[in-house]
């Protein structure tokens, strides 16, 4: 009987591991994407004209728009 609960134990254990290392791999994956977003949005600001600026906004919106209306009405 001791054995099969070192057992479990075991295994428990590198269901944790496993829990933890997914666990930081989903935070890592979630805030780098972040961080490149504002990176790229300081580029961004610093490189583009105004006029540039008003078509990327537009773009920006009408790509936003396509996207929500595909997420949410499928074909």
């Amino acid at each position: 009987m001791r054995h099969r609960y070192s057992s479990k134990k075991a295994e428990n254990s590198n269901e944790n591991k496993n829990l933890f290392k997914n666990s930081i791999y989903s935070f890592l994956f979630m805030y780098s994407g972040i961080f490149f977003q504002i990176i790229t949005a300081f580029l961004i600001a610093r490189l583009i004209t105004i006029e540039s600026w008003g078509v990327l906004i537009l773009s920006t919106s009408l790509i936003t728009l396509v996207v929500v209306i595909t997420n949410y009405f499928p074909p």
